[in-house]
């Protein structure tokens, strides 16, 4: 774009639309790498976010910036990420002693872990008592979900989850066709899916997911 001689405003004042839209769909996150604690996407039954086989590994999460503002957790969150970007060079973390990965997409399904303290005999019981109260409606664990539901919407597998129905399927025939697809693979009945036109991927995801 040429430069504007009255009011000073050069190329470098623009932005591309697409990278207006992307930023808006993700997040930068600030932490340090848990030593020895890399985890195989194939294995983990996590999908890297770029969609390679590249490793995650686990991260010990102490803040992040969207959409400008900044963000320190009140305690650290163990995540999974792919490799970081390098050194934090924002929101105020030492470089020195923290990292940061980049622009990953917020709807991106990874892996969290949450520890708690407890005796051996209460946390034994109480996985117990989570498998006999388990539902007993046909579910699937989050992976195999959205493998199914990406599979049955034939959509191209870098299509955010948060894409509405009506984007890619946007007759009701299609959307039918597709419900049915992803209930037959569970299996459970159609109608339990939110198949409307504005519900989006990631709904039936959920509706679906143990």
């Amino acid at each position: 774009m040429p430069k504007n001689r009255k009011s000073g405003i050069t190329e470098r004042h623009f932005i591309g639309l697409t990278e207006a839209s992307s930023a808006l769909a993700t997040i930068s996150v600030y932490g340090k790498i848990v030593k020895d604690a890399a985890l195989q996407t194939g294995i983990s039954g996590i999908l890297h976010p770029t969609g390679d086989d590249s490793d995650l590994q686990l991260a010990h999460v102490v803040g992040y910036s969207e959409k400008g503002r900044c963000v320190t957790l009140g305690d650290p969150q163990l995540i999974a990420l792919p490799a970081p970007d390098g050194r934090a060079d924002g929101c105020g973390w030492n470089p020195e002693e923290y990292v940061v990965w980049k622009n990953l997409p917020k709807n991106w399904p990874t892996l969290h872990l949450q520890a708690s303290t407890r005796t051996l005999d209460s946390a034994l019981k109480a996985t117990a008592a989570m498998v006999r109260d388990a539902p007993s409606k046909p579910c699937l664990q989050l992976p195999a979900a959205i493998q199914l539901v990406r599979s049955c919407s034939k959509a191209d597998p870098a299509l955010p989850l948060s894409t509405p129905l009506n984007q890619i399927l946007p007759t009701p025939t299609q959307r039918t066709s597709f419900c049915q697809c992803v209930a037959d693979g569970v299996p459970i009945d159609r109608t339990a899916l939110h198949c409307g036109a504005t519900n989006t991927l990631q709904d039936v995801v959920d509706d679906i997911t143990c």
